[in-house]
């Protein structure tokens, strides 16, 4: 079963709660608009979306782990190799880096074209990002030649975590931190 967008509930632990969680009201100067979360939004750093709360309601403190769909039944990761209940809740963001898909009109044969992406990390700043034009082969400054190819870029971060050529499996789909390749073709 999945999410629905009746209210939500997401248990945070206390030193999360009382870190760097911030509940904002106002975005650049002006109150919050109403598409961002008005009037208060629970912003958690780090943290994968669905703890930053939109239209904030109440705010409910428990002296035991509090339960809710949104961590016991969703936002875990099943399947294997988890543990037959389920993962804890997912709590800290994966990788995620990628190439910035070119604007229409598409990117016209015979001519260079820059590639841009972007690339955070949950567990420490970016240290670097490597790019491969031969599909993970190799990782390298890309300078591409005629022909198909498959480009993509890998992060690491300062603390040396390096993101994974692969996901690890889970039904739910969630915190696919992996590597995304991008078949593209050179003119």
């Amino acid at each position: 079963m999945a999410p629905t967008t009746a209210a939500r509930r997401r248990p945070l632990p206390a030193a999360k709660a009382l870190g760097d969680v911030i509940l904002a009201y106002e975005m650049n100067g002006e109150p919050l608009p109403y598409d961002h979360g008005r009037p208060v939004r629970l912003i958690v750093p780090h943290w994968g979306g669905v703890a930053s709360v939109t239209w904030l309601g109440d705010i409910e403190v428990s002296i035991r782990p509090l339960a809710s769909p949104w961590s016991t039944d969703w936002y875990r990761l099943f399947g294997e190799p988890h543990p037959a209940g389920g993962s804890a809740p997912i709590a800290r963001r994966a990788f995620k880096p990628g190439f910035q898909r070119p604007s229409a009109p598409p990117p016209e044969a015979g001519r260079i074209h820059r590639l841009t992406g972007r690339a955070w990390s949950a567990h420490a700043p970016v240290r670097s990002v490597d790019v491969s034009t031969d599909g993970g082969a190799t990782r390298h400054a890309a300078r591409l030649q005629g022909g198909p190819a498959t480009s993509l870029s890998r992060t690491t971060a300062v603390a040396r975590n390096i993101q994974p050529d692969t996901a690890v499996h889970n039904t739910q789909g969630y915190l696919v931190d992996a590597v995304v390749r991008h078949p593209i073709t050179v003119a």
